[in-house]
This record gives C-alpha cells, structure tokens and sequence, in this order.
C-alpha cells in the first residue's frame, strides 16, 4: 500500500510538473504573441507617421515653389516698375521672363489640383483592403509590387484582388494617364474592374 501511495503521488507530482511547464510554455507564447503584436502595431504607427510626413513634406514643397515663382513675378514687375516701360529689349526680355514665371506657377497650381483630384477618384473607386485581407497578406509575407514595404497601412484592393499601398496605386495611374487605363503591374488587367 506504501508503494501504490508512493507511486500515486509521484504520478501525481509529475503531472502537475508537465502541466507548469505547459502553462509556462503558453504564458511564454501569449508573452511573445503580445510582443509581436505590439511590435505590429508600431511598425504600423510609424508607417502612418510617415505618410503624414510625406504628405506635409509634399504639401511644403508645393507651396515652396509657389512662394517662388511668385516672388520671382513680383521682383521682375518691381524691376520693370523701376526701370518705366519703354518698349524696348529690356521690356520684351522682362516680359518674357513674367509669362515664364506666371505659366510656371499656374502648371504648378493646376498639376497639383490633378493631383488631389486623383486622390479623391482614388479613395472614392477603389475599396480599401479590409483587416482579414491585410492579415492574410502579412502572414504569407506579401509585400506591395510598387515599393515592396509591408501591407500593413492605407492599402487598396484592385478589381483583380491584388492589394497595393494607396500612395503607389496613385503612380500607377499617374503613368498611365487616367483612372480608366490603369492596369495592375502583376496581371495586366484593369485597375478598376478585373477585366
């Protein structure tokens, strides 16, 4: 009897070692788990993070050279001013130079409301990748075609399926000239519908 009592409470004490090792290892598992989601979601905060910057950057640079091409008109007016009008080649080289940079800030001006035109169309004709979409992506390790960073942030569905950052679908389109004509860059097929 002392041997079956014995070999019970070693069973037992076994048993109940196995099972803390088990809950360590899942404890271990749920810590790695939360590491790696934490890690997700920073990854994933900073890429948002930089596409604000990007957008600022662009939006700093566009009124830049606005700023410049203006200041550029008012300076060769105010030398114009200076000098009077007399019709002669000073006048026509000055006068030039004004419609050089008036042309320059309205092609600036008008390419840059093409521009925000074509991310409203964007944002307004394509889907964006809902989350069982991006998790698929991630977990084969798909990465965008245009840039090849990660699926993770501000990513459309084409008509084909194919999954890309919004920021690169508007270069595809940009080259290609409209909404209509783009194709995706992996199956060629329409942009907008799959055909």
């Amino acid at each position: 009897a002392g041997s079956a009592a014995r070999w019970v409470a070693e069973w037992a004490e076994e048993r109940h070692g196995r099972a803390m090792e088990r809950n360590e290892r899942n404890e271990a598992e749920e810590e790695d788990e939360t590491r790696r989601e934490r890690r997700r979601e920073e990854r994933e905060a900073m890429e948002t993070k930089h596409l604000r910057l990007g957008a600022a950057l662009e939006q700093f640079i566009f009124l830049t050279d606005v700023a410049n091409s203006a200041l550029t008109f008012l300076h060769l007016t105010h030398i114009w001013y200076l000098l009077g009008l007399r019709l002669g080649l000073v006048d026509a080289v000055i006068a030039l130079n004004l419609h050089a940079s008036a042309s320059a800030t309205a092609r600036k001006v008008f390419e840059r409301h093409r521009l925000c035109r074509l991310a409203g169309e964007l944002h307004d004709k394509f889907v964006d990748a809902n989350p069982v979409e991006i998790k698929k992506a991630a977990a084969q390790e798909d990465v965008c075609c245009i840039c090849l960073g990660k699926l993770s942030v501000d990513v459309k569905r084409l008509g084909c399926g194919h999954l890309l950052h919004a920021s690169c679908l508007r270069e595809v389109i940009e080259r290609a000239g409209s909404i209509e004509s783009a194709r995706c860059p992996l199956c060629r097929s329409r942009a907008l519908d799959g055909a």
